[in-house]
């Protein structure tokens, strides 16, 4: 009984011990080290080299979403026509698409919102104003994404605060009335790295709120023909 366990015993420790002696000969191969080398350090290189062209990308998207933003308040407060109608709002989110390119914006993943805001005094000649909607207008098939008459009068949030539907920012607030264009972008991962990961294709939502005035009137008009989700705030503030 003793006898077998001592075979046994060898026998077990005769390998490891085997290999032991033979390491200083193992350190001394240089063979195909390089290789090795590549091998362990290849798929972290190819990790990073693909997450920073994923964050160059994302970058790049947001500066084409402000770029947009920008363009959508100009396009909305250099109408000619003080009556905006659906095909108005249609030309203006049309113009969304061309601009975004190469970005995909199909299926819903760019919601435009477009609206109107009047500064009321708060007193009778008061130099301090309340932000009142007039009206407000989407391309993305929801009420969520509108600026509510409820809403009125939006509060007032320090510049460089994060946009949000209720508010609009101290800085922009003064007499008369400005366009508003929020933009809210679900922008899907190109590469899709992080699918090996989340077995999903994720996205970032990005935000840009920009404002303008109204060029050629003190304000403007929006009739509803029913092609886009809307609120239209009776009567128009301070313009009926």
């Amino acid at each position: 009984m003793g006898e077998g366990f001592h075979q046994i015993r060898d026998r077990a420790l005769a390998v490891p011990l085997r290999l032991w002696r033979q390491m200083p000969r193992f350190r001394a191969d240089k063979t195909a080290i390089a290789a090795v080398e590549f091998a362990l350090i290849f798929p972290f290189m190819l990790l990073m080299y693909f997450g920073s062209v994923e964050i160059e990308l994302a970058v790049s998207a947001g500066h084409k979403l402000e770029v947009v933003a920008d363009e959508m308040a100009l396009l909305l407060g250099a109408e000619v026509s003080q009556n905006l109608q659906d095909s108005d709002m249609k030309a203006i989110f049309d113009a969304a698409t061309p601009m975004m390119y190469p970005y995909d914006i199909t299926n819903g993943k760019l919601a435009i919102t477009l609206s109107s805001v009047t500064f009321e005094p708060t007193a009778p000649g008061a130099t301090t104003y309340n932000a009142m909607m007039d009206w407000s207008v989407t391309n993305s098939g929801t009420n969520a994404n509108l600026r509510l008459c409820s809403f009125s009068p939006l509060s007032q949030t320090s510049d460089g605060s994060n946009p949000s539907l209720t508010s609009i920012h101290t800085g922009v607030v003064q007499g008369g009335s400005i366009m508003v264009a929020d933009l809210v972008y679900s922008y899907p991962s190109p590469l899709n790295i992080q699918n090996f990961f989340y077995h999903s294709q994720p996205t970032i939502t990005m935000r840009r709120t920009v404002v303008d005035g109204v060029r050629d009137f003190g304000y403007l008009n929006y009739n509803p023909g029913g092609a886009y989700s809307n609120q239209v705030c009776t009567p128009a503030n301070a313009h009926s």
